[in-house]
């Protein structure tokens, strides 16, 4: 582990991205954190495969952290993908060292810019509903990539959840004939 602070890039930047898989009712985990909603989710074996090409660097919470200083195992894509791991905390100091993390401890913008010089061109991904919340309030995230998974798990982390008032973020769909245009989704419950 090595805490860093801010860096200036001079380097071409790739996208910052939220990426995440979310439930039909809108949570990115379960109460504590709990990812377990997604061992019975399928999917397409060479979404990972994009994602892992183009991921120069992942930004992290400080829960994240801390859960893969509990389970080295638990790698971002299984294991498949290798590059520069940060983890944005108000409390540096007691971070502990994890192998392959880089602590740091500045504004939010300070973290991103970091993130993108090392990702060297590629996406720099948010993999905390918390920091890619912030940063959509302040203007950073280019991309949102979301993965609705066909389960509802009525409690958790909430995809975005800003503590007070704020204006509405209007999105618009990538590749859409009409951007504007809602998504429409069909499910039957298991039985």
């Amino acid at each position: 582990m090595e805490v860093q602070g801010p860096q200036v890039s001079g380097a071409a930047r790739g996208p910052v991205r939220w990426h995440c898989s979310m439930s039909l009712d809108g949570y990115v985990a379960g109460p504590n954190d709990d990812m377990s909603f997604l061992e019975h989710v399928t999917g397409d074996e060479s979404i990972i495969d994009r994602y892992v090409e183009e991921t120069g660097a992942i930004i992290a919470g400080r829960r994240s952290y801390d859960a893969y200083a509990e389970d080295p195992s638990m790698k971002p894509y299984g294991g498949s993908w290798s590059g520069r791991q940060f983890v944005l905390t108000h409390h540096p100091e007691d971070a502990r060292p994890v192998e392959g993390w880089t602590v740091l401890g500045g504004t939010l913008a300070q973290a991103v810019d970091t993130a993108l010089d090392a990702a060297r061109g590629k996406a720099v991904e948010i993999h905390s509903a918390n920091i890619a919340s912030q940063a959509i309030d302040a203007g950073l995230v280019d991309e949102i990539h979301v993965h609705i998974a066909p389960v509802i798990l009525g409690q958790g982390v909430r995809f975005f959840d800003r503590p007070g008032p704020g204006p509405q973020v209007l999105l618009e769909r990538v590749g859409a004939a009409r951007p504007s245009d809602e998504v429409d989704l069909i499910f039957t419950p298991r039985r």
